[in-house]
């Protein structure tokens, strides 16, 4: 009998010794399988495979096909990573990841990907993540991509410019000053994927949740200096019966007719190098949001960017209260 007591009195012991360990090893105790599409953010939205095709900069058809992705443990001390290939559909699969923070890179030949964190977390046994890419492009342009989950949302890029006397919309074939109806030098700013619902009702969007907005030189001429500032602006979203444009917020607004957020990140690249990602808030009933401020000089050949977030500086853009951003500037941006 004295034996049972003292066996159990051990097996009490040994429970209460894990119990009092990290969660985080229970946690990582749970190995899980990670999948996910590689998303070309320079595709044209209506081009097949559109995730995973595109032209490089010279013109030649390039794949993701093969592309190496690797996942990186973000934990001080721990070097763990895995990695894994994408098949000929444009998918990857990684298996036996355990939980906890990672970075996820890819690499692949004429190719340059957008470096995301993710975490995952040991209650799930399947998690769903894609990896953004580019063809690696000449130069070093400026690449500003959002990339939002929430499809039932359509939201829309704007880059614009901020003077002492107004605000002027700025994208791709869009009126760069709309007194003069003129555009600066042909292709320095394009918007290079313009994703919407389409015109008959349906669940989803015309394309992957993907924008992307593209400075190739300075827009302001060269040795000329000025300011572009970047806003996301939610434009609709699906009622379950059709797309509508009211009672729609970009960060979601817990007490409107309809309540979600976009979910939306924002990635900026210079070239091949990744400047810094930039996640909404949420719950803040924001229909338009102020993401980036850029100062642009130097010339078409060494244009230089100053990066910062919105407000890192200075007052309030001028007469932004009074100055509709929709429907004028999405009109001429979709």
């Amino acid at each position: 009998m004295k034996k049972i007591v003292r066996i159990g009195a051990i097996a009490l012991i040994a429970f209460a010794a894990i119990g009092v360990m990290s969660c985080d090893w229970l946690i990582s105790a749970v190995v899980m399988g990670v999948n996910g599409k590689a998303v070309n953010v320079l595709a044209e939205v209506t081009t097949t495979d559109e995730y995973w095709k595109g032209e490089s900069s010279s013109g030649t058809a390039v794949t993701l096909q093969g592309a190496t992705i690797t996942f990186t443990s973000l934990k001080e001390g721990d070097s763990t990573t895995y990695s894994t290939s994408v098949g000929s559909d444009g998918t990857w699969y990684l298996s036996g990841v355990n939980a906890g923070k990672y970075r996820i890179t890819g690499s692949a030949t004429g190719w340059t990907f957008i470096p995301m964190d993710i975490e995952i977390s040991g209650f799930m046994s399947e998690v769903t993540t894609d990896v953004l890419a580019y063809p690696t492009p000449s130069g070093d342009p400026l690449m500003v991509i959002v990339r939002w989950t929430n499809e039932l949302v359509d939201i829309d890029s704007h880059m614009i410019i901020d003077t002492d006397t107004d605000l002027t919309a700025y994208a791709d074939h869009v009126y760069f000053n709309k007194t003069s109806n003129t555009l600066p030098a042909a292709d320095t700013v394009m918007l290079d994927r313009d994703v919407k619902y389409p015109l008959s009702t349906s669940t989803s969007l015309n394309g992957y949740p993907v924008e992307t907005i593209r400075v190739t030189q300075n827009p302001f001429g060269s040795g000329s200096t000025g300011q572009l500032r970047y806003y996301l602006q939610s434009y609709s979203y699906y009622n379950g019966t059709s797309q509508v444009t009211t009672n729609t917020t970009l960060t979601g607004d817990p007490t409107a007719t309809y309540t979600g957020d976009a979910d939306a990140t924002v990635y900026v690249m210079l070239g091949t190098e990744h400047y810094g990602t930039w996640t909404m808030p949420i719950d803040t009933a924001e229909k338009t949001l102020g993401i980036l401020k850029i100062d642009v000089s130097g010339t078409s050949t060494a244009t230089n960017y100053v990066i910062k977030s919105f407000g890192n500086e200075g007052d309030a853009p001028k007469a932004i209260g009074s100055v509709s951003l929709s429907p004028v500037v999405v009109d001429e941006i979709r």
